[in-house]
């Protein structure tokens, strides 16, 4: 290693036996004989942060690749009141999470009385249950240590699949009500006479961006930000201003916005690897 004050990186032990560093090695060795990539990308917690500065270094000096290799860290997983850990006796199973995040959505789902038949509860609190798990997380920096907590993961106020997955379900439950197909929505002209439509539409114009950023820096959480500044707008639009009951032209462009916004939102989920409920 260049930096001196690092321990050396160990290849194999003395008596032969191989290590964690020395199966890397023939990894990148076969990713670059297999693929070819231009670019390896590793996504490990920040702990492993001097491994990969090992497996790195000598990967190059070995000449396995010219690819870039990149280690996407994150911070530990802990929960609300301390950390994870082995030792500790404190470490849950993620089948376990994810029984007790359906079993919470669905316990949600009934106190709201949601008007839906037992089988189709049971299917939302999948979706939400799971959405849950993955949204707590992507939405959070992953520089920062992934804080676990269910108060949060399950509000339907704040930032969190919840909340997302019924403002689309409100805007999809908008359009069920039209009688307009969505080629006629599509066909709408776009009339701006309020400061909450203004909102969703500069909103919207920074998705592309939202994207970019996302890719280069490594950090779903940008999306995940924008989806729930875009939820927060659509809910003011939908709460201050008039669409089904609106004069002709407004309504037409209040329509237009909708689906624009369920358009921007599903893409955002499928991004996320969220699923995208019908109704709530």
């Amino acid at each position: 290693m260049e930096n001196p004050d690092e321990p050396p990186a160990i290849v194999r032990r003395s008596d032969g036996a191989t290590l964690y560093l020395t199966r890397d090695l023939a990894q990148a060795a076969y990713w670059e004989k297999t693929w070819q990539p231009d670019l390896m990308i590793w996504v490990v917690d920040v702990a492993q942060s001097l491994h990969f500065r090992q497996r790195f270094y000598v990967t190059q000096k070995l000449g396995l690749t010219d690819a870039q290799m990149i280690h996407v860290d994150f911070g530990r997983m802990q929960f609300k009141d301390g950390s994870m850990s082995t030792r500790k006796g404190n470490m849950v199973k993620l089948e376990t999470v994810m029984d007790e995040a359906e079993e919470r959505s669905l316990k949600l789902i009934q106190e709201k009385a949601v008007e839906m038949n037992e089988s189709e509860q049971k299917e939302l609190a999948r979706q939400m249950g799971i959405g849950s798990i993955r949204y707590n997380i992507l939405q959070q920096n992953r520089i920062s240590n992934i804080i676990f907590d269910w108060d949060k993961m399950l509000n339907f106020e704040g930032n969190s699949a919840p909340y997302l997955m019924y403002t689309i379900a409100r805007a999809k439950s908008v359009l069920r009500k039209t009688e307009r197909s969505a080629d006629q929505i599509a066909d709408c002209e776009l009339l701006i006479t309020d400061d909450h439509e203004t909102g969703i539409i500069l909103q919207a114009l920074q998705y592309a961006d939202v994207l970019h950023r996302a890719q280069v820096e490594f950090k779903p959480n940008h999306i995940a930000n924008f989806l729930y500044d875009l939820a927060q707008k659509y809910n003011a639009f939908y709460n201050a201003l008039p669409i089904l009951k609106a004069d002709e032209n407004n309504k037409n462009s209040r329509l237009l916005i909708t689906a624009a916004v369920i358009r921007l939102m599903e893409d955002g989920f499928s991004l996320l690897g969220l699923e995208v409920p019908e109704k709530m």
